[in-house]
């Protein structure tokens, strides 16, 4: 017969543990989490627009709330399933600031990498500019000079100068051609990022209007 008795509780636990569901306090003024599920109860907390609860169950119009570890009632038709329209519009906003600061990054790296290929095309201007000198050179010492062994040392010290300039060039090159790609792929995924975060500003905003509307007409 004890066992019997306690059936019931067992059932209504049970029922309880698989009606928790989130849900979160709509995007309206304060409102009163209660003792009890009637306004005739005591208000034990004022909750704030987007406030996260866990939903234990409802009852005749009353959501009984899990608050802090703590029970709570709350009038269900203040509660929704999905965030308030202000946090997403928040987080939207986060997200475009953050793809704008991206794009700013990307176009500061691009003009550096910009200004030192110009740099290095300088460079490779001035180094042609000695090696023409330089062969210049060799080629009077091979009119001139009376030494094979001098006019050979000295060409294979600029073809071997040649040789690294060469490569030194050629690495220079492929840098600025792998950051150049890097600029645009990250160019590529903040005008994204942009363009996503303004359909969402799109698609919120309106229903930002509606549901204040809509709470003040509860009111």
């Amino acid at each position: 017969m004890r066992h019997l008795a306690m059936l019931p509780l067992l059932v209504m636990a049970v029922g309880v543990v698989q009606a928790q569901q989130v849900r979160f306090v709509t995007d309206s003024l304060k409102l009163e989490a209660r003792s009890g599920p009637a306004v005739s109860n005591r208000i034990v907390r004022m909750l704030d627009s987007g406030t996260r609860v866990e939903v234990l169950e409802e009852r005749d119009g009353w959501s009984r709330i899990l608050l802090d570890g703590e029970d709570a009632w709350m009038l269900s038709r203040f509660l929704m399933e999905d965030p308030s329209a202000r946090d997403k519009v928040a987080a939207a906003a986060k997200a475009r600031e953050t793809a704008q600061t991206q794009a700013r990054r990307a176009a500061d790296q691009l003009a550096t990498a910009t200004a030192t290929v110009g740099a290095l095309e300088e460079e490779r201007d001035a180094l042609a500019s000695r090696l023409e000198a330089l062969s210049n050179e060799l080629s009077a010492l091979k009119r001139t000079a009376s030494s094979a062994l001098t006019i050979a040392q000295e060409n294979k010290r600029l073809s071997a100068s040649s040789a690294r300039m060469t490569e030194d060039l050629e690495a220079m090159r492929e840098e600025v051609v792998l950051l150049r790609r890097r600029q645009e792929r990250e160019w590529f995924i903040a005008g994204a990022g942009v363009l996503l975060g303004g359909m969402i500003l799109g698609l919120i905003i309106p229903k930002i209007r509606w549901r204040r509307k809509r709470g003040w007409g509860e009111l």
